[in-house]
């Protein structure tokens, strides 16, 4: 089973309608390195949820009609680098975020994971320190 992190945020009415000129989403995670041999990039990929979810409630198979979550099968964002315990990652979320504020689809976050061939896996997103934050720089409509 692949980890995967769910993260979301509100997004304020001032950007409705607003031109996304860039979005990105930054976290600390912590991941799983192999013991042995040569060690490959780490690859996270963010992909785009399709249903609505509760952080209070949601599981592997609760809330979704696929278990393990429901979201768009292309990656929305590609974060590789080198393989490191910890790491910052950066997620260009430009075109999602202008999805969401443009009204062309619905705002329910995005799942984080790493591809299964990869070879390592996320253990933990920083949510206490270094919270994901979502940093939104936007133009006014026309």
């Amino acid at each position: 089973m692949i980890p995967r992190y769910l993260v979301s945020f509100e997004i304020p009415e001032v950007l409705n309608g607003a031109t996304i000129d860039f979005a990105r989403l930054r976290m600390r995670a912590e991941v799983t390195l192999p013991e042995v041999g040569s060690l490959p990039p780490v690859v996270i990929e963010a992909y785009p949820v399709t249903t609505a979810w509760d952080a209070e409630s949601v599981g592997w198979s609760t809330d979704w009609e696929t278990a393990g979550g429901d979201f768009n099968e292309h990656a929305c964002a590609t974060y590789v680098s080198d393989a490191t315990e910890t790491m910052s990652v950066s997620l260009d979320l430009t075109h999602v975020v202008q999805r969401w504020v443009s009204d062309e689809t619905e705002n329910h976050g995005v799942i984080i994971l790493l591809p299964a061939v990869c070879g390592h896996a996320i253990t933990t997103v920083d949510q206490q320190s270094n919270p994901p934050v979502l940093e939104v720089y936007w133009s006014a409509g026309r």
